[in-house]
């Protein structure tokens, strides 16, 4: 196995040992992850967008509308150069953004259960076998660990990511075709840039995606700041930096509109 450690300046090395030593893997993955997951919404969207002018600028009617009937048809042909988009790529991302971001939140809390139950700190316990991996992970660490992810400021929205998420994979978000059609239709008043009515598609625009980027950050970071608290064991650091990760998470997402 090659050592890059041995390739590096002293300057170098000085740099990567504090990266390490103020960021413990288990917390720094979790954090890395989320952050995948925004650069992948950010440079896509921008991607698609970018796509879609350069179509309309292409395809951009020659003649000139000399009255509100032409103006009508003029807008009309400039948008049918866009209307794939428009109507399937942008919207198609954008759940593909959903799902991504909770098969994530899935396998990161798997990850932290691991490294529990690796220090001898997650035993088995009788949890209701019904339900999803959610709920059977919220029973663990409370029943284990006593920790009450339930009680996360942030939990709600998580529960709100995992329903839009199963009308996306189950219904392929036709709102009424899904179990939770009174509850999505609630998350009108609840969640900027998302729209659901009975005989239509969920409806997505940048700004849900953010909201939901953001929330599932600072879960984790609620779950790695209780478990620093609860369990302050040095093979059991879960050091995290909230304002550093949040501020980096932002550095991303600001860059859709």
């Amino acid at each position: 196995m090659i050592d890059y450690m041995k390739e590096l300046t002293p300057e170098q090395k000085a740099k990567w040992i504090k990266i390490f030593s103020e960021n413990d893997v288990k917390t720094a993955s979790a954090m890395y992850a989320i952050r995948s997951v925004a650069q992948h919404f950010v440079e896509t969207e921008n991607l698609i967008e970018a796509d879609a002018q350069n179509e309309v600028q292409k395809n951009l009617p020659t003649w000139t509308p000399s009255n509100d009937n032409e103006i009508g048809e003029f807008m009309f042909e400039r948008d049918q150069a866009r209307q794939l988009h428009d109507e399937t790529l942008i919207p198609m991302q954008r759940y593909s953004c959903i799902v991504m971001l909770f098969i994530v939140i899935e396998r990161e809390l798997r990850h932290l259960m691991a490294n529990l139950k690796i220090h001898g700190r997650l035993t088995n316990v009788a949890i209701d076998p019904r339900g999803g991996f959610l709920e059977k992970t919220k029973q663990a660490l409370d029943k284990c660990y006593g920790l009450k992810i339930g009680d996360c400021p942030h939990y709600g929205a998580l529960r709100d990511l995992q329903m839009i998420r199963d009308c996306i994979i189950h219904c392929q978000g036709e709102v009424a075709l899904s179990r939770d059609i009174e509850d999505l239709i609630k998350l009108n008043d609840k969640l900027d840039g998302f729209l659901a009515y009975p005989m239509s598609d969920i409806k997505l625009e940048p700004l849900c995606i953010k909201h939901f980027i953001t929330e599932m950050m600072e879960f984790f970071i609620w779950v790695f700041k209780q478990l620093q608290q609860l369990q302050p064991v040095a093979k059991l650091n879960w050091k995290i930096n909230p304002s550093d990760e949040l501020q980096k998470l932002e550095q991303i997402i600001k860059r859709v509109e």
